[in-house]
């Protein structure tokens, strides 16, 4: 082990930090400066507008999907499977299996239609939502909706409120 013969010395560096420091109350009104021109910028803005300046600063509104139909029991019914889509686990008994949503032109805070999810591990959720490239974890999930549509038919427990989607009639 290296023993260091000299004290260290004070650099830059440390008083630059120190600096920083004292001259918080000047960064604070600055933020608020910054914050008051951006509110006025919101007024202002058309309300097409408002989204964009929403989504910069990372608080985008909630925009309903276009024909999506969120079902809890449709839901329930393709937890009610008892198993994993993808893997084939019988993770149900555990309390462990999570209905998946398709990540197919959603944003955030939205969720899409229920008939294009799956039932899923949460080991598989995890794989497929956030290790899969993009172009993969699209057709893995589509895969994986249309073969929780056929099992949910086959197995009668389709809710009769629920229509079919229209590309599988």
């Amino acid at each position: 082990m290296m023993k260091r013969s000299a004290p260290l010395r004070r650099t830059a560096r440390f008083g630059a930090q120190l600096t920083a420091v004292l001259d918080r109350d000047a960064r604070v009104e600055a933020r608020a400066a910054r914050m008051a021109n951006l509110a006025e910028i919101q007024r202002a803005a058309p309300a097409a507008a408002r989204g964009v300046v929403a989504r910069v600063l990372g608080t985008a509104t909630p925009v309903p999907k276009e024909g999506a139909i969120q079902s809890p029991a449709y839901e329930r019914a393709a937890k009610a499977l008892g198993y994993c889509m993808r893997c084939g686990c019988l993770r149900a008994r555990d309390g462990f299996l999570d209905f998946c949503h398709r990540d197919m032109g959603k944003g955030q805070g939205i969720k899409t239609d229920s008939r294009e999810g799956w039932p899923g591990c949460r080991r598989c959720h995890e794989v497929v939502g956030r290790e899969l490239p993009r172009p993969v974890r699209r057709a893995v999930e589509y895969l994986l909706g249309v073969m929780t549509r056929a099992a949910v038919r086959e197995a009668g427990t389709w809710p009769k409120n629920l229509p079919q989607l229209p590309k599988e009639n």
